[in-house]
């Protein structure tokens, strides 16, 4: 193999690389944060929620579809009507952020008639328009909540 060859398959090589990541970076990536937090009614304050927190961190817009939260058990929790900045399906626009709130007493609540106790972890699911799942968890207290 002369130099021309070897430049020409490091060219190549370089060239795919860049259209990997390109492609790379057209997938969307979410991050979550899963964690206690009070809705705000004017001057009002709710009851305690579980707070998620969903940001786009790429520069692509990318659709949300779905929010699931994932029990102990392995079974699947979906709430009607959680305290939304934006319905589902939404679409978040390049490094933007949206909020969903659970009552948390609720989600407790359940927990404990599927039979937890104790410190529970709960996964929060969010599926996105390209069929992906984003997940984020947080422990919840189920004696303290499930009785308040």
């Amino acid at each position: 193999m002369n130099w021309d060859s070897w430049i020409a398959l490091v060219a190549l090589t370089l060239a795919l690389a860049g259209l990997a990541l390109q492609w790379r970076r057209g997938l969307s990536r979410l991050e979550i944060e899963v964690g206690q937090g009070i809705p705000v009614y004017g001057q009002e304050l709710g009851d305690v929620a579980l707070k998620i927190e969903v940001q786009n961190k790429r520069q692509t817009p990318t659709q949300l579809r779905s929010l699931t939260v994932v029990l102990p058990n392995g079974q699947s929790a979906i709430f009607r009507d959680p305290i939304a900045e934006k319905r589902l399906p939404c679409t978040l626009g390049p490094f933007e952020s949206t909020m969903f709130m659970l009552p948390y007493r609720e989600l407790a609540q359940t927990l404990k008639e599927q039979g937890s106790r104790g410190r529970a972890k709960v996964v929060v699911s969010i599926g996105d328009g390209s069929g992906r799942k984003h997940r984020g968890s947080h422990k919840i207290d189920v004696d303290e909540w499930a009785d308040s």
